[in-house]
């Protein structure tokens, strides 16, 4: 009686203590997105344009991948946004 009484205790302290760790990891507010606008020409512009912000993106972001936020195709302006991986 004793024993199934200590594991249910230490079964209970488990659950309670991840509990408590998931809230203090759904607290924390999400990172910060980061931007970059590339301005480009041409037919082949905007493939570039992403290409580039890619680039940005990796150097200063690290792992990630770009969606666009907008795009002024008259301009020649493109905005994206960083995506960690």
């Amino acid at each position: 009686m004793e024993m199934r009484t200590a594991v249910t205790l230490i079964a209970a302290a488990a659950l309670v203590g991840c509990s408590e760790f998931r809230r203090d990891v759904e607290s924390q507010p999400p990172p910060p997105r980061q931007h970059v606008t590339v301005n480009y020409k041409g037919p082949d512009g905007f493939k570039l344009a992403v290409g580039k912000a890619n680039d940005w993106c990796d150097q200063h972001v690290g792992a990630s991948d770009v969606r666009v936020l907008s795009d002024d195709r008259k301009a020649g302006r493109a905005t994206f946004t960083c995506e960690p991986l």
